[in-house]
């Protein structure tokens, strides 16, 4: 009831609405009166085996349960601290996917630029053609290549990328307007993952060199379409590519949003403005840099020999207005 009141109401609708489901169809009649400190992860184990749907789906089962043993956890810690779920260390972390992969963000989790560079020419060339009759797949092979520019290029995320249109790109080709996203296979308008989502994104010169050469460029309609010219509204055919090219090459595991987090070390890693930085990744920015701070190395020499050399000019600036206070300070 307490998750209920206080948290649910916090989510986006459809969010809210799912999260819902799963805890009235799922959750509750499968752990029944158990507390939440007795739950196991063999409990947990045999919950999902029972249920014969996608790993993503399962995750997101898992997201929910993980949201509400927080919730419980803030008004019975003592209870959750003596059990089960949170006694095992490897058990919170399994149960915390979202938390740990925020936390964890570190040079194993970005690619490098040659890395990324393999992936984006080992991906469908635009002479290729695209067999699939998925209503979900887009309706030319070109359109995979494109879909992983915009992600590392831009670092945008997957449901405000697959709503793009091309009204959305200005006339001058410079940025890219976010103003809508993907949720439940659903486009909806005037509407982010957070409040910040909403906002023009600069887009460099070697991504606009796709975007020229894009199929779809003079429909005016969506940038990414099926074969029906409805737009994608599922990101599952452009992982698999993406996934197949990364074995070819025989590159390390890392899921796609890995092209996110390689954009936002890549702005850091260059001096960029983290205020700046973090607008164009649609975050605030102590959450920015709370995450991708350590990627911050070449401020670290720059920002003292700042401070010395202000240092100096106040010195300077003191001794010149008033000597005597100047020397009196030089003694102490």
């Amino acid at each position: 009831e307490i998750y209920v009141n206080q948290h649910i109401d916090r989510l986006q609708r459809k969010t809210k609405k799912q999260h819902q489901a799963d805890l009235e169809h799922f959750l509750v009649p499968h752990f029944k009166n158990m507390l939440v400190a007795d739950i196991t992860t063999e409990h947990l184990d045999e919950f999902l085996k029972q249920r014969s749907v996608s790993k993503k789906r399962n995750q997101n089962m898992m997201g929910v349960f993980n949201r509400l043993c927080s919730t419980v956890c803030r008004y019975n810690k003592s209870q959750l601290a003596t059990n089960g779920l949170f006694q095992n260390e490897d058990n919170s972390k399994r149960l915390r996917v979202n938390a740990q992969a925020k936390q964890n963000i570190s040079l194993n989790k970005v690619w490098l630029p040659e890395q990324v560079q393999a992936i984006i020419d080992e991906l469908p060339q635009p002479t290729n053609q695209n067999k699939t009759s998925s209503i979900y797949a887009p309706g030319a092979a070109d359109q995979v290549q494109l879909y992983f520019v915009l992600f590392v290029g831009l670092g945008l995320r997957p449901q405000e990328i697959l709503p793009l249109r091309w009204t959305d790109w200005s006339d001058d080709e410079t940025h890219m307007n976010i103003d809508r996203c993907v949720s439940d296979r659903e486009i909806l308008e005037g509407v982010g993952k957070t409040e910040r989502a909403l906002r023009d994104v600069y887009v460099p010169e070697w991504v606009r060199k796709f975007l020229r050469e894009s199929t779809t460029r003079f429909a005016n309609g969506y940038i990414f379409v099926n074969q029906y010219n409805q737009p994608c509204v599922d990101t599952q055919y452009f992982d698999k590519a993406y996934h197949k090219a990364r074995r070819r090459l025989r590159l390390p595991h890392k899921p796609p949003y890995s092209f996110r987090h390689t954009r936002a070390s890549e702005l850091l890693s260059r001096g960029v403005n983290p205020a700046w930085a973090a607008e164009q990744m649609g975050h605030d920015t102590g959450t920015f840099l709370n995450v991708y701070a350590k990627f911050i190395k070449k401020y670290q020499k720059q920002n003292l020999e700042m401070l010395e050399s202000d240092h100096n000019i106040v010195k300077k600036v003191v001794s010149a207005e008033c000597p005597q206070k100047a020397s009196n300070i030089t003694k102490l």
